[in-house]
């Protein structure tokens, strides 16, 4: 069993888990199958990549508050938890 599928099996809800690069762009993992992203194709990209910065731009505060382990955005229709293992930014979404 992969990792996305062990996520996947943890809880119903995870509609998207994936490990970006460091340019936001998805290495592995993806949408749970059978759903569709909430967003369009030709946004997907961005939003990725908006996701990646926004966690390495809380790396900035890092020498005075510490590390940051993950965060937590929850919008109207989305719940997203990105957070960093050693060199790689995963992120999942509800």
């Amino acid at each position: 069993m992969t990792l996305q599928e062990k996520v996947f099996a943890f809880d119903g809800r995870i509609r998207f888990c994936g490990v970006l690069d460091n340019m936001g762009r998805i290495a592995s993992g993806g949408m749970r199958p059978g759903l569709e992203s909430l967003e369009p194709d030709e946004e997907a990209q961005r939003i990725d990549v908006q996701m990646a910065v926004s966690g390495s731009m809380m790396q900035t505060a890092s020498p005075y508050l510490g590390k940051t382990n993950f965060i937590i955005t929850h919008r109207d229709n989305y719940i997203g938890l990105t957070g960093r293992s050693s060199r790689k930014q995963f992120l999942m979404a509800l």
